[in-house]
């Protein structure tokens, strides 16, 4: 059953990471038929590298969902790359601002091939598939690795203005609160781990999540890492002779997350804070398909997207264990959606 529920969850990954990958490459689906073709072949090393890693994630869940060995998966997971690829460039020749390159093509699929290496390197280290994969079944931790796409698009949404950087550290919270309850809790399923243990997996996270901010503003970062690690091993010294209650505190641990996600949202909804006007704005699919192609424009659209499909899984996740009716939880996604989108009506960038 748990292999099922993890079949389940890794195909709603990939249907999620599919569209945030659609929507980034094909924004502003402005299609027309164009006087001339234009396939470009120079290379640009920061955007290649933006388009491998764009891929890692999707070649990771689709080699994931995938049967057979290493030597049969990998040449269909970078034929299926590939084939996702060449469909999104061959769209690209039809969309205003936007051009084909067949170096994507050599890019994404090689993107694709890395995250189901990646796959494969997880299956072969056993410590990682008792201890870490024991703890990974754990529906918590499934927040703190949906935090990693998040905190990619905060990054390369900022722009010019690095001070919008800060609320990053607002994610790194939450996955330190939600580390250290799994640790506390989760010891009845991974009986020998040790705080050093949960130390390594929170550096390999926040390498992963923080890349972008690493390679942008490294000093920063840094201090990010230290203020993060330093309050992650005083949560795990507390909590390390602390009872173990496997049961029921999932609930207890999402509602004091909740808040610090609160507090993030709020950020993503309405930055920054000193620009409102008094006038009300109302449009109606305005923003989706503007002529805007801009990337800081793009994913900063798919920030605020993925940061609501999170707090929508959160809040899931809270109902599931309370008895889920799902007219409760839609009212709830309405009014938690409805609110901000008022106040950004009243906000002139938005």
């Amino acid at each position: 059953m748990q292999g099922r529920g993890i079949t389940l969850l890794n195909a709603a990954l990939l249907s999620y990471t599919l569209f945030v990958m659609l929507f980034i490459t094909l924004t502003p689906f402005d299609y027309h038929w164009p006087e001339r073709l234009y396939i470009v072949t120079f290379w640009q090393p920061l955007e290649s590298l933006q388009n491998i890693f764009l891929f890692i994630p999707f070649g990771y869940l689709t080699a994931s969902l995938l049967h057979g060995t290493t030597g049969h998966k990998m040449p269909r997971v970078v034929l299926i790359g590939f084939l996702l690829s060449l469909f999104i460039e061959t769209n690209q020749l039809f969309i205003y601002d936007r051009y084909t390159s067949p170096n994507d093509i050599f890019n994404n699929t090689l993107g694709a091939l890395l995250g189901g290496l990646c796959l494969n390197l997880f299956d072969r280290l056993s410590a990682f598939r008792e201890k870490g994969g024991a703890l990974l079944r754990i529906p918590l931790m499934h927040v703190v690795l949906l935090l990693i796409p998040l905190l990619w698009l905060n990054a390369v949404s900022t722009g010019k203005n690095v001070n919008r950087l800060w609320s990053a550290l607002l994610p790194g919270i939450a996955a330190v609160i939600i580390m250290a309850a799994i640790y506390r809790n989760g010891r009845k399923r991974a009986p020998d781990l040790r705080k050093i243990s949960v130390a390594i997996f929170f550096s390999a996270w926040f390498l992963a999540a923080y890349m972008p901010q690493l390679l942008w503003l490294p000093g920063r970062t840094i201090i990010f890492y230290i203020l993060l690690a330093a309050g992650l091993w005083i949560l795990l010294r507390r909590t390390a002779h602390g009872p173990v209650t496997e049961q029921r505190y999932e609930i207890p641990t999402l509602k004091k997350v909740l808040p610090v996600f609160a507090l993030y949202t709020l950020f993503v909804t309405a930055w920054p804070f000193n620009a409102f006007q008094e006038s009300f704005q109302l449009a109606f699919m305005g923003d989706l398909f503007t002529r805007d192609t801009s990337l800081r424009y793009i994913f900063r659209q798919m920030e605020y997207m993925a940061a609501c499909a999170l707090a929508g899984y959160i809040l899931a996740e809270v109902m599931n264990r309370k008895g889920f009716r799902a007219g409760r939880y839609a009212l709830w996604l309405m009014l938690g959606t409805l609110l901000p989108e008022i106040w950004r009506g009243f906000h002139p960038d938005y």
